[in-house]
């Protein structure tokens, strides 16, 4: 796994993670879950198990930890940028961001034998968590369209591609698109 409970801070926070295993558990499902899918979607299938039996090895080539832990770049504008990576000292993971929001839309409500449920709290007022996690998920959607920029554009010393198993054909991100509350 690339992230881990110590990504879901500060915007991405998830009450009683500390405290309650139980919610430690979950989300832990969810990384196991979810991370494969988004990586599978923002690669494709091919570059996705490359990625992963590159850095299998017992000496992985640089270019496959830069894209797991972050490289500059030259878009082809002739701008340098960066890509942050899947994992990092910063803690923000497109990963994360995507976690976070199918993790918070599945907490918005219990099933039990008579349907879906919403707990109510005593002394506080439920509100939705569409924002936050709307938040979320358009953060994600804002890296995923970095690292495309970056698998397109990186190159090693020769000017030839670091990635060219890259085809944007067959990454399923298409979908990966803004949201917005009103699901619009």
């Amino acid at each position: 796994m690339f992230i881990d409970k110590t990504y879901f801070q500060g915007e991405l926070n998830i009450p009683s993670l500390q405290a309650q295993s139980s919610v430690l558990n979950s989300l832990n499902l969810f990384i196991q879950g979810r991370e494969p899918m988004y990586l599978k979607a923002v690669l494709g299938y091919s570059l996705w198990k490359l990625f992963i039996a590159g850095l299998a090895e017992t000496v992985p080539e640089a270019r496959w930890t830069d894209l797991k832990n972050g490289a500059d770049y030259t878009d082809g504008n002739g701008i340098l940028r960066r890509w942050e990576g899947f994992t990092n000292t910063a803690k923000q993971s497109p990963i994360a961001g995507y976690v976070y929001y199918w993790f918070v839309r599945d907490a918005a409500t219990y099933t039990t034998s008579s349907g879906e449920v919403e707990s109510k709290k005593e002394n506080a007022t439920n509100i939705s968590p569409s924002m936050k996690s709307v938040r979320a998920y358009n953060e994600m959607v804002k890296q995923t369209a970095i690292l495309h920029d970056y698998l397109k554009y990186a190159v090693d010393g020769n000017d030839d591609p670091l990635y060219p198993e890259y085809n944007p054909d067959a990454v399923e991100c298409g979908n990966f698109k803004p949201i917005n509350i009103f699901n619009l």
